[in-house]
């Protein structure tokens, strides 16, 4: 029966007093059309005007559904959530609600006058939307019923009889519920390119840091702008790779938080999170202003079913639970890997000059940095390098360049543990000297391990902290025997 009566509505609507009433409701929209199809040549139909309201005037919007219904105000710091300050509202999805209400359209006519707005869903309909301005005065739009498959929604303003049809995008403004208002807390965006920093706190996994270099260490390569050290983890810091950094850093970018549970502060109790003992943190250069900026994640306690952890971002109310696999890979970093494997990477125009010995050879080079003004203004170096006494010519200098090439090239290749026993006496020794000649600014010794031939543990500014090849070892060794400039 509801299907012979829409056919009859729209025998109706066909009647001529029908048709005049829609031309009169969508009059301007009709001839603006009209005009923009002269112009340009264009013949789509207009969509019709059903509200059209002052947008700066609009004061609060109200959602009635029988799922979320809710009340927002347009303050002067910006949207309320009415009764709930602890709800930010999502500013993009409240603005483009004003922004559909400030100019409310649909895209066709259906019915002009209809009998029974419960066929079209819209006697008790699923949204009916009010728009309240700043006088007090209000406007409101009821949405009913699919029209069809892809076809939008049925729609009529609040206190008319007239039916139209209004676009999913139109109604969709309105439809997203809590998900779509709450602004939720994310990440910040950053690049692992200009990460600087990452520290892990807590007890449930090993703590370190790594942060830039301000001066605390020697930074041997001058390149201070990707000087990163490791804290934390060993008796001293350590020197970072950039490369390795920024490789393990892209696991943090984008770093979703989850899934929302809360956005009440009082709640983060039952979640572990009032005080959470895990913490990280990540620092990055802001791309847009170049500043230095940070963010902090907690960790609390695990759902019932442990698979997912409690986290919260600081400075924000709100909970989130993120699965415990993704957690742990965010904890668990592997800070060895991020370890300059080339501990003995030292610039040669910061240093005054090198003590090599070996066996019972010990070896000495003397560097002299001159600095003169060039033609052009600008400052020139040449360097005048002297071995056990011997002043090097052009030929020769590049010679030993080559060879310290291979000196620098040295890696490391595991950390030592506790059953690594360490011999007393070197295999290699490498001291860096100051440009003065006096200081030294990196000792390096290679010394045997018991037990273990193809490993030599290595002693760094009297630390012992890691392992190197030993073969790597004997065959630089031999390239400093052989060398006689």
């Amino acid at each position: 029966m509801a299907a012979g009566k829409k056919k009859k509505n729209l025998i109706t609507l066909l009647g001529m007093t029908a048709v005049l009433a829609l031309l009169v409701v969508g009059y301007l929209a009709a001839s603006s059309w009209k005009k923009n199809e002269e112009e340009n040549g264009e013949t789509e139909e207009p969509d019709i005007v059903l509200l059209s309201l002052p947008k700066e005037e609009i004061a609060s919007i109200e959602v009635k559904s029988k799922e979320f219904p809710f009340t927002i105000l347009a303050g002067e710091s910006g949207w309320e959530f009415a009764g709930d300050a602890e709800f930010d509202v999502s500013a993009g999805t409240a603005d483009a609600m004003k922004e559909k209400l400030a100019q409310f359209t649909a895209e066709t006519a259906v019915l002009a006058d209809a009998e029974d707005l419960a066929e079209y869903g819209l006697e008790e309909p699923e949204f009916t939307v009010t728009a309240t301005l700043k006088d007090g005065s209000s406007r409101a739009v009821r949405l009913g019923d699919p029209a069809g498959a892809g076809a939008g929604y049925y729609a009529c303003t609040d206190g008319s009889r007239d039916v139209y049809v209004v676009s999913e995008e139109v109604r969709g403004a309105f439809a997203g519920g809590q998900d779509a208002l709450l602004e939720k807390a994310a990440v910040p965006e950053f690049t692992a390119e200009k990460a600087t920093g990452l520290k892990l706190s807590g007890d449930a996994f090993p703590p370190f840091t790594v942060a830039k270099n301000t001066g605390e260490q020697a930074e041997l390569m001058g390149i201070y702008q990707y000087s990163l050290l490791l804290t934390g983890v060993y008796p001293v810091p350590v020197t970072v790779d950039f490369t390795a950094f920024s490789e393990l850093m892209k696991k943090y970018v984008g770093m979703s938080l989850g899934e929302l549970v809360s956005y009440h502060e009082q709640d983060k109790q039952q979640y572990g999170l009032d005080r959470p003992e895990t913490a990280l943190t990540v620092t990055y250069t802001d791309a847009e202003s170049s500043e230095d900026r940070e963010f902090t994640v907690y960790f609390g306690g695990m759902n019932e079913t442990q698979t997912h952890r409690y986290v919260c971002l600081e400075g924000s109310g709100q909970t989130f639970m993120m699965e415990q696999e993704k957690a742990e890979e965010l904890l668990a970093a592997d800070t060895f890997a991020l370890v300059d494997r080339y501990t003995q990477m030292v610039n040669i125009t910061l240093i005054g000059g090198m003590n090599i010995a070996y066996g019972d050879t010990v070896r000495r080079v003397d560097i002299t940095h001159n600095s003169e003004t060039g033609e052009t203004g600008q400052e020139v170096v040449t360097d005048y390098i002297t071995v056990d006494g011997k002043s090097l010519n052009e030929e020769e200098d590049d010679e030993f360049r080559t060879l310290y090439q291979e000196i620098i090239a040295l890696k490391l290749t595991r950390e030592l543990t506790e059953e690594d026993v360490i011999g007393e006496e070197p295999v290699l020794v490498l001291e860096f000297l100051d440009k003065d000649g006096a200081g030294v600014l990196r000792s390096v010794r290679y010394l045997k391990l018991e037990g273990i031939g193809q490993e030599l543990a290595v002693e760094v500014d009297g630390v012992c902290l890691f392992a190197a090849d030993a073969a790597a070892v004997e065959e630089l060794t031999g390239l400093l025997k052989d060398y006689r400039p």
